[in-house]
């Protein structure tokens, strides 16, 4: 199994881990599963707890392919930072995670953030799925940026905007053998929305030694595609995606939710930054913030090197400045 799923699936999570729980998400994967792995939640519990644990302890490839995505998934926001981001979108969508009950007490079982993980999974799926959005957005740090023909012009979030870019967007995967799921999580934060994009990887193929003999097994874990627009400024990152298939969803985001097709299409809709200044200063060069008297330093924290040459050094560069302001 592989150590990130061991990690999430221990023996003691599967000492207490509520069976009810884990026969619901077996049953999500029946189809796929040995009928023997679907008799074990019919055991006393001390049995069945044991044969989930020796279930656990073999490889990762004797169990279903889906159930093994979804423990991954679920993996994901099962530790105490996403149990944080359940708690806050469930608060947000009006909804209570409610804990099974101990049926010996009938008071709530206490639960920890691979329970609390699994429980939202199954039984709280939209406020999984923000969550695991807003996961998405924080693990991105950087972005191809496109400035659009224009500043200040407004998103439309109407319903059917959101379904064509999501339809689209899942053309795309769907021919980029990513598979046809495309799921869409918008969220608006002041002047910038930004859109959280779950799609399939390309499958996997992966012989293993199965139950019947050697066998192959394939599957389609989940990607993250994140967009980030700026209404002032009329510029689109775009992370997690390669670099083929940016300037498509950069046009469905154009054509569908800003209704202005080719917005991002201009010659020189990447070319944000030069370094001509710099070039033409030689070593001498240095940021001046002296227009802003505030500013008591500023630190370049990130670089992005696009093409190198020996003549001319870099000819293109891409840096984000980080101000340090006087306290007021």
């Amino acid at each position: 199994m592989a150590s990130d799923l061991r990690k999430f699936v221990n023996p003691k999570f599967l000492r207490t881990v509520s069976l009810e729980l884990f026969r619901e998400l077996f049953e999500r994967e029946a189809h796929g599963a040995d009928p023997s792995d679907s008799t074990i939640f019919d055991l006393p519990e001390p049995e069945a707890r044991a044969a989930l644990t020796k279930l656990f302890e073999g490889p990762e490839d004797a169990l279903p392919s889906g159930l093994v995505a979804d423990l991954h998934h679920i993996a994901e926001l099962g530790t105490e930072a996403g149990m944080v981001l359940l708690q806050e979108r469930a608060a947000r969508l009006k909804v209570t995670i409610s804990a099974p009950a101990d049926d010996s007490t009938d008071d709530a079982v206490p639960l920890d953030p691979k329970h609390f993980a699994l429980l939202a999974y199954l039984r709280y799926p939209k406020v999984f799925d923000a969550a695991s959005d807003l996961a998405a957005l924080q693990a991105r740090s950087s972005f191809a940026e496109y400035v659009g023909r224009d500043e200040s012009v407004e998103p439309v979030l109407a319903g059917l905007a959101k379904d064509a870019f999501e339809a689209a967007a899942g053309d795309m995967f769907k021919r980029d053998h990513r598979g046809a799921h495309c799921r869409v999580g918008w969220y608006e934060d002041g002047d910038t929305l930004r859109a959280v994009v779950t799609h399939g990887a390309p499958v996997s193929v992966l012989p293993v030694v199965g139950r019947g003999g050697e066998e192959v097994i394939r599957f389609r874990r989940l990607e993250y595609a994140v967009l980030s627009y700026q209404v002032s400024t009329g510029r689109l990152g775009i992370a997690g995606l390669r670099k083929a298939l940016r300037a498509d969803l950069a046009e469905f985001f154009a054509r569908h939710i800003l209704q202005r097709p080719g917005f991002f299409a201009g010659e020189d809709c990447q070319d944000l930054y030069t370094l001509e200044r710099i070039e033409r200063t030689g070593l001498g060069f240095g940021v001046d913030h002296a227009f802003d008297p505030g500013i008591q330093r500023v630190e370049i924290i990130e670089v992005q090197l696009d093409i190198l040459v020996a003549a001319l050094g870099i000819l293109a560069m891409h840096f984000h400045l980080a101000p340090r302001r006087q306290a007021a």
